[in-house]
């Protein structure tokens, strides 16, 4: 999986290792920072981790308590 908050293509300012909950709140912060980056993992999809373990779990808090940065 990668997820990109790069401008137009170009050279990107960060690269992030990992999409898990630090990868994923150092984002947000680059976001909010103008800086252009990637977010890369070896999974296929967020939660990618989580999935092949537990096909039941499911987000069950609100937003706001999700210790995710911007909720």
């Amino acid at each position: 999986m990668v997820f990109t908050g790069s401008r137009n293509g170009g050279p990107l300012d960060v690269m992030v290792v990992g999409g898990g909950q630090a990868g994923l709140g150092v984002g947000y912060y680059l976001l909010r920072a103008g800086l252009s980056f990637a977010i890369f993992d070896a999974e296929d999809g967020p939660g990618g981790a989580w999935r092949p373990g537990w096909d039941s779990l499911r987000a069950f808090s609100p937003p706001r308590y999700s210790s995710l940065p911007g909720h």
